[in-house]
């Protein structure tokens, strides 16, 4: 299949390994110029290396922790302020493997703050260039734990 993203610019999360830098890999092969997020500064310059640039792209990277959302909120801020997106890609690290009886009351907040107001937030930012350019996608990355519930991923 060969779908045609010129023009096109993605937000791609966790982008620097997994099904996130497999993504990022593909926009840009489609010919969306991407904007990949992570914590490594060396993995985001790594994947960014390997980016098609054969429409001419310019390729950005965001160094963000996930883990850190009054920090994370800042920094996508300050991005939405100077960038539009046609293309979110909510995917982030999960947070620690362990049972129920493993995890405290802060483990659940830091859990909720990474896997659902990193993705509400970021959505919210995006969604404002979506709707003004009439044309926008939202992808969210789950765990598998969403169809199929694991005794030692409890906050997946």
């Amino acid at each position: 299949m060969n779908i045609n993203l010129s023009g096109k610019k993605a937000l791609v999360g966790a982008s620097t390994s997994g099904i996130g830098e497999a993504i990022a890999i593909q926009l840009a092969a489609s010919g969306a110029t991407v904007t990949l997020m992570s914590r490594s500064l060396d993995k985001l310059e790594a994947v960014k290396s390997v980016l098609s640039t054969n429409e001419g792209q310019q390729h950005q990277i965001l160094q963000v922790d996930f883990t850190d959302f009054e920090a994370y909120q800042v920094l996508i801020s300050e991005y939405f302020e100077n960038n539009s997106v046609a293309i979110l890609v909510n995917n982030t690290q999960g947070p620690e493997a362990g049972t129920a009886l493993d995890k405290s009351i802060a483990d659940y907040q830091e859990a909720f703050d990474l896997l659902f107001k990193t993705v509400a937030f970021t959505t919210a930012l995006a969604l404002k260039s979506m709707q003004n350019n009439k044309w926008g996608r939202v992808i969210n990355v789950a765990s598998v734990t969403v169809k199929e519930p694991l005794s030692y991923l409890v906050l997946s």
